[in-house]
């Protein structure tokens, strides 16, 4: 049987998406691609402590925009580490 991933990126290196990169470990069917942000130094800062903590292979590659990481034919979902506040005021928030 062929098990076919899930291939990841996280846009943006907030703390939660920390908690997300092990979620991605565990999960037995996924694989993380890439993780942006809008310095590339930063993005490769996260990978790296990230890689030191729970190393992922491949090593996901580091973008230097969040443009950069959605334009890649190799990501199939993307998980954006938001705090819950600011997620609510979003499209699917429902009516007061």
């Amino acid at each position: 049987m062929t098990r076919t991933l899930c291939r990841w990126g996280i846009l943006g290196t907030a703390n939660i998406a920390r908690k997300y990169w092990q979620a991605i470990h565990h999960a037995g069917n996924s694989a993380l691609v890439a993780v942006a942000s809008r310095d590339r130094g930063r993005a490769q800062r996260f990978i790296d402590e990230c890689q030191a903590a729970i190393p992922l292979l491949p090593v996901p590659l580091a973008c230097g925009s969040y443009a950069e990481l959605l334009e890649r034919d190799d990501i199939d979902a993307v998980y954006l580490p938001l705090p819950t506040g600011i997620r609510r005021s979003g499209c699917c928030a429902r009516p007061r």
